[in-house]
């Protein structure tokens, strides 16, 4: 089935709304000789039996595949996107991803798009001005803006990330180290190895904790056993109870990472 998400009377409503939008964001680099808003497409359409999207122009229909974040080069330097345009991973990106000048570098996510359907799509699917509200990205419009990355911010903002000191984590900044980490790490052992090791931490909601963990074959929050050591009266625990439930129980406790 072929669900329309939107007509071309959408997509130039679309397109006035992010031209204005990027031309008053500083960190926007566009190709004069090769601009992604001279080709429109007339139609963004997504089958679900494919599930790809279809992006259809004057003579062409384009189907795109949902970008994987697998692909994303990671290193010393600033997240380098290509055509990417996934709003589930923008969103997380936006929120996770720490600010550069708390960082004392260049943090931003770039974002190269090189051809028209992807750029729409993320048009599409993603509230721009939220993205551009967090000034967290840079975008490069058009072929020849790829050799911008990594942008010189003090030649060309005068930004001097080199003359900043980075900043502690903060309260907000080490939950959802806690919360977003899955697989073999999880929050809850960050909780109970990491900052276990000061006993004045007073520790998150017992929700943080993986929510599939079992004790005896019980959902955490349903167990007695758990509520009987851990004082529980505000949702809050101190950590070195947390930490000696869980020594002293190790053969009892059943954590999952589905």
């Amino acid at each position: 089935m072929i669900i329309r998400l939107l007509n071309k009377d959408n997509i130039d409503n679309l397109i006035e709304k992010s031209k204005s939008s990027l031309s008053d964001y500083r960190y926007f680099v566009s190709d004069e000789k090769d601009s992604l808003f001279d080709r429109t497409p007339s139609a963004i359409s997504f089958d679900d039996e494919t599930s790809e999207y279809l992006v259809s122009f004057e003579k062409e229909q384009v189907r795109v595949k949902k970008n994987c974040f697998d692909n994303a080069k990671l290193n010393d330097l600033p997240l380098l996107l290509d055509n990417f345009f996934a709003n589930d991973v923008l969103d997380f990106l936006t929120l996770a991803i720490r600010d550069s000048k708390k960082c004392a570098r260049d943090n931003h996510i770039y974002l190269y798009y090189d051809e028209p359907a992807s750029f729409y799509l993320m048009l599409c699917l993603n509230d721009l001005d939220k993205l551009l509200e967090s000034e967290k990205y840079v975008f490069l419009l058009g072929k020849d803006t790829k050799q911008e990355y990594p942008i010189d911010f003090k030649e060309k903002f005068d930004i001097d990330y080199s003359s900043m000191q980075p900043q502690l984590l903060a309260p907000d900044e080490l939950f959802r180290i806690c919360y977003f980490s899955k697989g073999t790490f999880s929050g809850a052992d960050f909780i109970t190895n990491v900052i276990a090791r000061s006993e004045d931490v007073i520790l998150v909601r017992l929700w943080s904790l993986h929510n599939a963990t079992t004790i005896l074959g019980e959902p955490l929050d349903k167990s007695k056993k758990y509520s009987e050591i851990v004082n529980d009266t505000e949702r809050e625990y101190v950590t070195s109870k947390v930490i000696s439930f869980f020594r002293n129980n190790k053969d009892e406790i059943c954590f999952s990472w589905s």
